[in-house]
């Protein structure tokens, strides 16, 4: 008789057990990145330091890198959004503009 568990064959609890695992692990990320982030500001270079495990120094200056990406393309959807905006309210002016114009209730 096997030992296991008779869910292991349900997608469902599968998936759910996945979807569990991955916000762990973005949790403990997050924290780790507030560590080392937090060591850097305080002058303790991760980097430079030859007493940080070197997979932390790997992944500290890989996780930095992508950080600043992901903040870099934040930034331009932002600005691709309000530049939108500002379109779509311009638009909206000029199509008012023209109902009144064509209702006889703004001159040119």
């Amino acid at each position: 008789m096997p030992c296991r568990d008779s869910r292991d064959d349900d997608p469902s609890y599968l998936h759910d057990q996945i979807h569990q695992q991955r916000l762990a692990i973005d949790k403990l990320t997050r924290m780790l990145c507030g560590c080392c982030k937090l060591l850097d500001d305080e002058g303790s270079n991760i980097e430079k330091r030859k007493r940080w495990p070197q997979g932390l120094v790997t992944w500290w200056k890989k996780h930095k890198k992508l950080d600043a990406k992901r903040l870099k393309d934040e930034e331009a959807a932002e600005k691709a959004r309000a530049e939108r905006e500002a379109r779509d309210r311009e638009q909206r002016i000029a199509d008012a503009r023209a109902v009144l114009r064509r209702e006889g209730a703004l001159e040119d």
